[in-house]
């Protein structure tokens, strides 16, 4: 799911996802942001991640 929402956010906003800002964050957290970030439009540069609902609370996830 990580990869199709990488290209998605590519293909949105015409530049890749800057995954090296995002290192160190569990992938539920990117999926989370990427999608987003993917259906509503708004740029990573734009989002306050820590105020994020969580869209996949049954995905697994290291605590």
């Amino acid at each position: 799911m990580l990869e199709m929402l990488l290209m998605q956010y590519e293909d949105t906003f015409g530049e890749p996802f800057p995954l090296k800002k995002y290192e160190g964050h569990q992938e539920i957290e990117l999926i989370n942001l990427l999608f987003h970030c993917c259906n509503y439009g708004i740029p990573c540069s734009e989002v306050n991640e820590k105020e994020l609902p969580n869209m996949f609370p049954d995905a697994p996830h290291r605590a």
